[in-house]
């Protein structure tokens, strides 16, 4: 009985160098990929908030989206502060003539975040509300 032996042979040579370009050039393309499509989705937009006091009243201890602002004199307006979530109306907290004043927005739903850039959020009080 007679057969054939089939040997493995490493691989060497040109075909492993060939396999190892492929290979690295398939792992640079993917991480290039990877690197485009995370770029804008990793970069915070940074926004920039102060405060503006036009209530009438001095605001002691006010607190926007959880961020402290202190306390804000009468027609003062606050230095600015980086906030990662900031839209067009905002979660507020403020002690005035010994009374807590909140404004606590339902939700954010549908409503899209300021962005980079600096903003003002102006406080009044009309009716004992804010605006």
């Amino acid at each position: 009985m007679t057969g054939t032996c089939n040997e493995e042979k490493p691989l060497s040579g040109p075909h492993i160098g060939a396999m190892a370009v492929s290979l690295l050039v398939l792992v640079l393309a993917g991480a290039v990929f990877v690197v485009a499509w995370l770029t804008p989705h990793a970069v915070p937009q940074i926004s920039e908030i102060r405060i503006r006091n036009d209530t009438g009243f001095p605001l002691h201890h006010v607190v926007v989206n959880g961020q402290p602002y202190g306390d804000i004199g009468v027609g003062d307006t606050t230095g600015y502060q980086r906030l990662r979530k900031a839209y067009r109306y905002a979660r507020v907290s403020a002690i005035t003539d010994m009374r807590e004043m909140r404004l606590e927005p339902d939700d954010y739903v549908g409503e899209a975040r300021l962005g980079r850039g600096r903003f003002t959020y102006v406080l009044r009080i009309i009716d004992t509300e804010w605006l």
